[in-house]
């Protein structure tokens, strides 16, 4: 929010009572009178005080609309967010909450801020934040959702678990269920491992706070990608372990 210098004119007006001489016909009187009268409205002409001019109202103008619009975009995010199904909701939420005081802080801050380099300071700070929300978002987002196909994943193991020991399912005079069986228990540690890894992607993101540093904000979305495709790696790799199960025990 921008801070204008507030311009205070003081206007005095003075009340001079004057005695008038009893006889006008004193011409002298007179011309005294009116010369002194002329003489305090020039003197007090002269107190108005000059308007004060900041030489920060532009920047400071440029800066509030750049960080207001950064904080648009997380109001956005946290908009989406709350539209969503999510384990970690209620985290992401409170991690967003948190980027948008930030940036809260750093508008207000541009009334006080006494040069351009603090300003630009301040701006580059909001974009440092405004794009940790939008990280911590994608994150947040990806990793739930992995974490989901994983538990939907481990009913659908667990079901044909359950076939695979059912004799009246799967006759082992006919079809031995040990290879299915072995099949069925690397994908609970494959869907395991996808859960750890996503969970390990939320707590690498949320655990930063807003005034995180931008190199530090790259360090970990690159540490949270690198836990994301593991949870990839790991669910595709379940996924072939049930579908060929199913091919191979018409399941």
């Amino acid at each position: 929010m921008s801070k204008l210098a507030k311009v205070v004119t003081a206007t005095v007006v003075a009340a001079l009572l004057v005695a008038v001489p009893a006889f006008p016909t004193v011409a002298g009187a007179r011309a005294a009178h009116a010369t002194h009268t002329h003489t305090h409205a020039t003197k007090h002409t002269h107190k108005t005080k000059p308007a004060v001019h900041d030489r920060l109202a532009g920047p400071r103008r440029g800066a509030s609309h750049a960080i207001a619009a950064q904080s648009k975009a997380v109001a956005r995010l946290v908009a989406n967010a709350s539209g969503l199904t999510l384990s970690d909701g209620a985290a992401l939420g409170s991690a967003l909450a948190a980027d948008q005081a930030a940036l809260q802080s750093d508008l207000a801050a541009v009334a006080d801020a006494t040069s351009v380099r603090a300003l630009r300071v301040l701006v580059a700070a909001a974009g440092t934040t405004r794009q940790l929300a939008r990280m911590q978002f994608q994150v947040v987002v990806a990793a739930d959702t992995a974490a989901a196909q994983a538990a939907a994943t481990s009913t659908t193991v667990a079901d044909l678990v359950a076939k695979l020991s059912d004799p009246t399912i799967v006759d082992p005079a006919v079809l031995d269920p040990a290879a299915g069986l072995l099949a069925m228990a690397d994908a609970s540690t494959q869907l395991s491992s996808a859960t750890a890894a996503a969970n390990l992607a939320v707590t690498t993101m949320l655990a930063l706070s807003p005034s995180a540093a931008r190199a530090d904000s790259h360090v970990a979305y690159a540490a949270a990608e690198a836990s994301l495709e593991a949870a990839g790696t790991a669910l595709l790799a379940a996924a072939t372990d049930v579908t060929d199960v199913q091919t191979a025990y018409s399941l």
